[in-house]
Formats: C-alpha cells, sequence, structure tokens
C-alpha cells in the first residue's frame, strides 16, 4: 500500500445508512478505501477510475461499484458529471445470506451502458430515483430508498447468476450432477476448515473426486484454482480477526491457516494490496476515530 493511502469515513447516522453525493465532487481524488459500498454513475462526459491496478474510463450512463476494503482513486472527472450511492455496511443485517451476496458482487465493478442492456438501464433508473428521493420530506422516504437499494443489489446478483449457469451449463463439470454436488461440498468443507491445513488431496479425498478430476472440475465450476480460493478465504478470515485489537498479526496468521508470518504477509498483499499491519493500522485508526464522536 502506498504510504499516501488514507482511510475514509463518514457517519452515516445522520442518512439512515444512505447517502447519495452529485454536488461538488472531486476532479481527482487520491487512493483511499472504506468499509461502505459505493455505487458510480456517470451523469455526462467522461470519469476516470482506478480499484487496485484496473483503470476505468467511465463514459455517460457507466456504472461502477467499489466494494468495501478495494483502494480505489478518482484519476480524472474534469470533463464529466457523477454522482454516487454510499451505503453503509450495517445497512446489510449479518446473515449468511449477506456472505452469499456479497461473494457473487465483489468480483463485479463496471458495467458499460453500451453493453450493459436492460440491467444497466434499470440499474441507471433505480440511482436517479435515489438522489430525487434524498433530499425529499416523503414520510416514508428511508423505507422508499431502502427497497431500491435492495432490488439494484438483487438485480445484479440475478444477472450474474445467469452468467454464471450459462457458463456452467456449457461445461463438462454441469453434465456431470455428481461433480457439481462434490464441488459444492468441498467448498463448504473448505469454508469452514480453512484454518486447517488443507491439501488439494485431501479435500479431493473428501469430496469423494480423483485429485485430477477435482482440479479441473474446481476451476471449471469456480473460475478459479483450488489454491486460489483456499487463500482468497483464508484472507477474509484473518481480515475478521484483525479487527479485534486483542489479536496480534501472528495469531491472525496462523488462526487463518497460514504456515508462516511470511507467507501470510505476501498473500495478503496480494489478495489487499498492503500488508497485515497496514491494514491494522488503518482500521484501528478509522476505530478511535468513531470512538471519539
Amino acid at each position: 500500500m502506498n504510504p499516501s493511502t488514507s482511510f475514509e469515513n463518514y457517519d452515516f447516522s445522520r442518512t439512515d445508512s444512505i447517502n447519495i453525493v452529485w454536488r461538488n465532487l472531486p476532479e481527482q481524488y487520491p487512493p483511499h478505501w472504506h468499509t461502505y459500498y459505493e455505487i458510480v454513475l456517470t451523469l455526462e462526459g467522461e470519469v476516470g477510475y482506478q480499484i487496485g491496478n484496473q483503470i476505468y474510463r467511465l463514459g455517460p450512463k457507466d456504472l461502477l461499484f467499489i466494494w468495501p476494503g478495494e483502494i480505489h482513486s478518482v484519476l480524472n472527472a474534469s470533463g464529466g458529471a457523477y454522482l454516487i450511492v454510499q451505503i453503509a455496511d450495517a445497512f446489510f443485517p449479518q446473515s449468511a445470506e449477506k456472505a452469499r451476496l456479497l461473494e457473487r458482487l465483489s468480483a463485479l465493478h463496471y458495467i458499460p451502458s453500451q453493453r450493459g442492456g436492460e440491467l444497466s438501464e434499470t440499474i441507471k433508473n433505480g440511482v436517479l430515483t435515489l438522489r430525487e428521493l434524498f433530499p425529499s420530506t416523503d414520510s416514508i422516504r428511508s423505507l422508499r430508498m431502502r427497497v431500491i437499494v435492495y432490488q439494484i443489489l438483487l438485480n445484479l446478483y440475478d444477472a450474474i447468476g445467469k452468467k454464471e449457469q450459462a457458463s456452467q451449463e456449457s461445461s463438462e463439470v454441469q453434465r456431470n450432477p455428481h461433480s457439481m454436488e462434490a464441488i459444492s461440498k468441498a467448498c463448504t468443507f473448505i469454508t469452514k476448515n480453512c484454518d486447517q491445513e488443507l491439501t488439494l488431496d485431501a479435500v479431493a479425498a473428501y469430496a469423494g473426486l480423483s485429485r485430477y478430476h477435482f482440479s479441473r472440475s474446481f476451476k471449471e465450476c469456480m473460475h478459479v484454482p483450488f489454491v486460489t480460493y483456499l487463500s482468497e478465504k483464508r484472507i477474509a478470515r484473518a481480515v475478521s480477526l484483525l479487527s479485534d485489537p486483542e489479536i496480534t498479526i501472528t495469531q491472525a496468521a496462523f488462526r487463518s491457516g497460514f504456515s508462516s508470518i511470511a507467507s501470510f504477509n505476501r498473500c495478503f498483499r496480494k489478495f489487499k494490496s498492503c500488508t497485515p499491519t497496514q491494514y491494522r493500522k488503518l482500521y484501528i485508526s478509522e476505530y478511535t476515530e468513531r470512538q471519539k464522536e
């Protein structure tokens, strides 16, 4: 993480978990991150954004989605106007459904209006309706806004699901129900036991498949290799542990399933673009500021 990367906080208690900004937005904004969600809609002209190492050039009516913990910046908005919907993490009740929703959505960042079709138009209209409702005095304004936000996310969830299903239906794995069931079983097992020493051979045996068949089927079904999926789950576990100041970096590493601090640091930087120490420093700084308020 670049030392200049900052943590951005917002007090959602004044806006009931949803904030809309479309006036006086910056033409440029340095790398930063936050724990809330953002939906960006370009209103006119072009807007440049960077998320991690990926640069996006947004044209009129293009949509960009920024998820919690992602380092991002505004590169150039001097020739365009844009709108941002900010959604507090507390907007979503903690549940298994929330985890499934966000796990699917987190891979999506950009929907260009020219190729987004009906989905793009539906989300754009929802965002513009949120902007109209935000300053209103409607007695059930908050309820209306919450319904629209949920509808936007559910539309995204269903669209991604249909795309994944279409891809799976053309694969060898989908034509073999036994393989699909085995991979699903393996994913559940990995998520629950990612803090343990898991090997490809051991998980393949648990799923009831040969090493070769499991490795090939897993990548077809999950779109990432077994090792990458396991690492993602371990990093997610580590992030949760790092939010507790009583747990040391070393404890977080081993309790997340890593065999050494070196491998933990290397993997964490790969997935989060910063070290565990830098991540914790920013998190604790944000928590301290909240306690002062």
